[in-house]
């Protein structure tokens, strides 16, 4: 495709799951020949399929003509995604979502799906939930720490899988916790109509709304400050949740030190 009079052509030929991972791998500058050898209607198509992460550096590539226009047409698809979602409770599957996870597809190997995350995470600052597709299909959670196997020669990622349950966007919040209740430690994929990736809920997510349909509060069972918001970054969380590490270890060994005492009275 370097060397090719027609890369844009050679680009399109080429499966959905071969063009990401090809595209990313190219140098910038074959990169930009790719795109310029495709209209703006493949262009799109393209970008759209992406996450937004990687939709983002595909159209800062783009001549400012081309730019314009591939982004009033994905403003518009979003507008609409988005007056769409807005006509259903906030108390829905939608309205706890999360944004920051990659898809990779089942024949991706450790170190293409690594590349992924590590350009997630320069991007935002934050480690995405990665999420393996076949064709639409989810297939399941890809652990990060199963990213250390990269680099280590070839290795079949769908090996190392966790189930992923899924729920519809509009789905209420009783379902959302039904379904978390049945797979506690799972997260929950949120698809489209169709059955597209949307976003993914975390079981911090899920407290809140868990507290409300019970009617308790379940932060006093889980460590977590009543003032401590579901919305917290990670660092803030550790803090707030130092002391009750401390006091939890420090009743466990008094625990502990008690158990052994009371054997050796027994044993005497």
């Amino acid at each position: 495709m370097a060397i090719s009079e027609t890369p844009g052509a050679e680009f399109q030929a080429l499966p959905w799951t071969r063009q990401r991972v090809v595209f990313f791998q190219l140098p910038e500058a074959i990169q930009r020949d790719v795109l310029d050898g495709m209209d703006r209607q493949e262009v799109r198509q393209f970008v759209r399929r992406l996450d937004p992460d990687d939709a983002t550096d595909v159209i800062g590539l783009l001549d400012g003509d081309t730019q314009e226009a591939v982004l009033g047409r994905l403003d518009a698809d979003r507008r609409e995604r988005i007056e769409f979602l807005l006509k259903f409770s906030p108390d829905s599957a939608a309205g706890m979502m999360d944004l920051d996870y990659v898809t990779v597809d089942k024949d991706q190997g450790f170190e293409e799906v690594a590349r992924f995350v590590r350009r997630y995470e320069a991007r935002t600052g934050r480690f995405p939930t990665v999420f393996v597709t076949d064709g639409d299909e989810v297939l399941g959670e890809l652990p990060g720490h199963t990213l250390a196997l990269a680099g280590h020669g070839p290795a079949d990622i769908t090996e190392y899988l966790r189930p992923t349950p899924t729920v519809r966007y509009a789905q209420p919040n009783s379902e959302v916790i039904a379904v978390f209740r049945a797979n506690p430690q799972s997260k929950i994929v949120v698809l489209d109509e169709d059955d597209r990736i949307l976003g993914v809920i975390y079981a911090d997510d899920l407290l809140r709304a868990i507290e409300e349909e019970a009617g308790q509060t379940l932060y006093e069972f889980t460590g977590v400050d009543e003032q401590e918001s579901v919305l917290d970054g990670a660092l803030e969380k550790i803090r707030r949740r130092y002391k009750w590490l401390i006091i939890n270890l420090g009743a466990a060994f008094s625990l502990r030190r008690l158990s052994g005492y009371s054997k050796k009275r027994s044993r005497r």
